[in-house]
């Protein structure tokens, strides 16, 4: 639950910390690369206000959460591929 909880906050600052830093350094780049990036998806703030969100921030929200939840599948099918998870149970 921690590591969840390091990795959301982690993606909803990492535009502000490693998004304007990535273009000067190559450490900056790759976090910023590897860290979701949960602002694109804060919604709250139209919906509090009562604005309509358009059709093609849902779709652009959509192309940038597929490749990266087929990455994190891809990642975990690999790790676990070899492992018995219910080995000894019996």
């Amino acid at each position: 639950m921690t590591a969840c909880s390091i990795i959301f906050i982690l993606g909803l600052v990492s535009d502000y910390y490693f998004g304007g830093n990535a273009g000067d350094s190559v450490i900056a780049a790759v976090i910023y690369a590897a860290i979701p990036n949960w602002q694109l998806f804060w919604l709250a703030d139209a919906l509090s206000s009562r604005k309509q969100i358009p059709l093609n921030y849902v779709l652009l929200a959509a192309v940038y959460a597929f490749p990266y939840l087929s990455m994190c599948c891809f990642l975990a099918i690999s790790m676990f591929s070899r492992r018995e998870i219910a080995e000894n149970i019996g």
